[in-house]
């Protein structure tokens, strides 16, 4: 599989501060170590994931959840299986229809929900 660079930028995980997490989470419970880890450019990923944020009609709880149930991901989850699931659900939301444009980028919204979690993450 080639990887671009809009892949690069934003393939990577996401992570939110613990006041973000959902109501079952905990931040012991959501995997914001591994999913920053494999953040390729997260001050880039923090700028998409911040105009989305301006337009989408999302909440920061909502967002993580939704990325840690579709990924699966759990703390201690190593670099390499968290980023075959995330091309899997990037693959899934392109081949669903599952896109938006942001900035002239036409991303999956497993990405737009990692830039969303990078700003969060940044921002704290």
């Amino acid at each position: 599989m080639v990887v671009d660079r809009r892949t690069a930028l934003v393939a990577g995980a996401g992570f939110a501060v613990a006041a973000t997490l959902p109501p079952r989470a905990t931040a012991s419970s959501f995997p914001i170590r591994e999913m920053l880890a494999v953040l390729s450019d997260p001050a880039g990923a923090a700028r998409i994931g911040s105009a989305w944020l301006r337009t989408a009609t999302v909440d920061a709880a909502s967002v993580c959840g939704r990325l840690a149930a579709d990924l699966g991901a759990v703390p201690g989850m190593d670099a390499a299986t968290l980023r075959r699931r995330l091309a899997s659900c990037i693959a899934d939301d392109f081949g669903a229809g599952r896109v938006e444009t942001v900035d002239g980028w036409i991303l999956a919204r497993t990405e737009l929900r990692l830039a969303a979690l990078a700003t969060l993450a940044l921002a704290a």
